[in-house]
């Protein structure tokens, strides 16, 4: 029930196109909730890929395959949530000349860049 009350009190400051900046304004449980819905987004992306390239036949887009990649390393190498976190807040503190793009896009290029180490 408190984690429910926690995410209606800390939704309305998480803006879709959040970035850098408003990422590390948003506190660690802003951060845990939204780095949690980008994997939960990702992650639905990558069981429709799944079902569309079996059923259908069709090809993944670049962004599918970036996802696809991603959520294999992730399963593959058995990451944890916090370990997925660190990655994520490394590679932003690491990169302030880039606090202005969509954190989601720091996140995806975060995770690609790991596993493809």
């Amino acid at each position: 029930m408190s984690l429910c009350i926690a995410c209606v009190l800390i939704a309305p400051q998480v803006a879709f196109s959040l970035d850098g900046t408003g990422y590390k304004d948003i506190g660690e449980a802003g951060q845990i909730l939204y780095i949690g819905g980008v994997l939960d987004g990702w992650h639905h992306m990558y069981e429709l890929s799944k079902f569309k390239f079996k059923q259908e036949g069709l090809a993944p887009s670049p962004v599918e395959k970036v996802v696809v990649h991603i959520e294999n390393c992730i399963d593959d190498r058995h990451m944890q949530f916090e370990q997925i976190k660190a990655i994520i807040d490394k590679y932003r503190d690491d990169h302030p000349n880039q606090w202005h793009y969509r954190m989601s896009w720091m996140a995806l290029k975060s995770l690609q860049d790991a596993c493809n180490e």
